[in-house]
């Protein structure tokens, strides 16, 4: 009897489920492929935010204008109401305009390193040996 019961279930089941899907226009999802294929900007964005304003930091003069070229981009592409909003008080920025590491001796290597975010600025060259912290 049990089983009598669960299989009228399932069928009643499978029943509605199937009477409750909408049906699948093929052309819309052939229309969204191609866009998504052929016409897509992705990439284009991505690159110009990675590789053109990029790295930027909460604050600073790269995040700005990061934040300049996205809403010019929205509203070419027709979003008409695009803005930066402002997100309140962050404290400082930071720019990184040059950096430069390398060993000089016992022969020349170039090392590759990058400043911690808002480490504190200098003028001209800092020389010290390993583990001295350049005393």
């Amino acid at each position: 009897m049990f089983k009598k019961s669960y299989t009228l279930i399932a069928i009643l089941f499978f029943t509605f489920v199937s009477f409750a899907q909408e049906k699948i226009d093929p052309q819309v999802i052939q229309r969204i492929k191609i866009e998504g294929l052929e016409n897509s900007k992705v990439m284009e964005y991505l690159s110009y935010l990675t590789d053109i304003y990029s790295p930027r930091l909460a604050a600073s003069e790269q995040y700005r204008e990061a934040g300049k070229w996205v809403v010019g981009k929205m509203k070419e592409i027709g979003l008409e109401n695009s803005r930066m909003e402002p997100f309140g008080t962050l404290g400082r920025g930071w720019e990184l305009k040059k950096f430069y590491f390398a060993m000089t001796e016992p022969q020349y290597m170039p090392i590759i390193g990058y400043p911690k975010a808002w480490t504190s600025g200098f003028n001209g060259m800092i020389e010290g040996s390993p583990g001295t912290n350049g005393n």
